[in-house]
Order: C-alpha cells, then structure tokens, then sequence
C-alpha cells in the first residue's frame, strides 16, 4: 500500500500527473472527497517516500494524504467511478427540475399578472420552492464521501476542506 501526499499546484508549473497514474487518482480522490469541482491539474500528488513530496512539504503543507493499493483502484476505477457518474446524474436532474419548476412558476406569475381577474395572484410566495429543494438536497453524495474517505484512509493535513466533516 503507497501512501500519497496531494498538494495544490502551481498553476505557473509544469508538473502534472501522469494520466492513468496513482498520483492522478490519489488527486481525483482528493477532489471527490473535498467536493471540488476544479480542473483536473489543480492538484499534484506524490508517493510519501518520493523526495518530491518532501520538496513539495518544504513549500506548503499538503492538503490530504490518500493511501491506495491494487484492490483500491480496482475499486475506484470499477465501482466507485461509476458511483461518482450516478452522482453527478442526479445533481444534474435536481438542478434541472428545479429549473424546469421555477420557469413553470414564473410564467404562470406572469399569465396571472396580464389577467384582469387574476393579477393579484402571485403564485411563488406560497409556492416554497426553495424550501421544498432544501428539504430534498442529496445526502446520499455526503454518505458515499464518507465511505470513500474511509477506503481510501484519506487524512486531513492542514486547510483541505471536505463537508462531510462539517455536516
């Protein structure tokens, strides 16, 4: 099992990591678990016993250390990214009903206010949209962060931010 320093990086660089490398997965994780949803570059990441990752440690503190073998990134390419994909399917069909609602409701405020026996009829301020989408926000995505920081022993090291913790 390797053990994987992420740091920020330097936008101005030109480190990357290696596509299809546990580095970039360690990064991908890092990016699921802290619910970033930022370019793929913005991230490096290096074994701990790599003098990089004590070079990179000289310059700031690392965000998170992620520790991955065989049978995890078996997992992480064959169920979890698939998992994640699920995820993002669902954000977007809340999002789009969401919108797809508010429209609905805005021309029907604005049919009623053309009317001459309805224009006091305002239907959004009874209608709670909002609310009712709060009351419906996905806490399936914190459950599967979570167990995703508990498979792959993702660490806290200093300003990485993840809102599972907070929740």
């Amino acid at each position: 099992m390797t053990k994987y320093l992420v740091f920020i990086n330097d936008p101005k660089g030109n480190q990357k990591n290696e596509p299809g490398s546990r580095e970039e997965m360690a990064c991908e994780i890092a990016q699921v678990v802290g619910m970033d949803s930022l370019h793929k570059d913005y991230y490096i990441a290096f074994p701990v016993e790599n003098p990089k990752a004590n070079f990179e440690s000289i310059k700031e503190l690392a965000k998170c250390s992620v520790e991955i073998d065989d049978r995890r990134a078996d997992m992480w390419l064959n169920e979890i990214h698939h998992i994640r994909q699920q995820i993002d399917n669902l954000d977007n069909a809340m999002s789009d009903a969401y919108s797809m609602i508010y429209d609905a409701v805005e021309k029907m405020n604005s049919t009623c206010k053309k009317s001459k026996h309805f224009k006091n009829i305002k239907i959004g301020r009874n209608f709670g949209l909002d609310h009712a989408f709060e009351q419906l926000d996905n806490t399936s995505e914190y459950d599967v962060i979570s167990t995703i920081e508990e498979i792959f022993e993702v660490e806290n090291l200093g300003q990485y931010y993840s809102m599972v913790r907070e929740n």
